[in-house]
């Protein structure tokens, strides 16, 4: 339990890494996601306020562990990092 409270104090000094534009989640946002998870472990992506994203899909779509959602930012994890 002490290292997840660690872990969500980390998430505040995290910059976003992904900028979900008015195009919304494409395969291609998908295929970075996966990407940067994999080299960073742990991302922040933000959305646009006219765009619909469902950060539970964009967590399962991109095989990541959705750790945090505020606002329109999500934090997402590598899943074997984060059980």
């Amino acid at each position: 339990m002490e290292k997840k409270k660690q872990t969500n104090s980390g998430f505040h000094d995290l910059k976003p890494t992904i900028w979900v534009g008015k195009q919304g989640i494409t395969d291609t946002i998908i295929d970075e996601i996966r990407a940067q998870v994999k080299t960073r472990k742990v991302i922040k992506v933000k959305w646009l306020a006219s765009v619909d994203v469902k950060p539970e899909i964009v967590a399962t779509e991109s095989k990541t562990k959705l750790l945090q959602v505020r606002g329109r930012t999500m934090v997402l994890g590598d899943p074997q990092n984060f059980r």
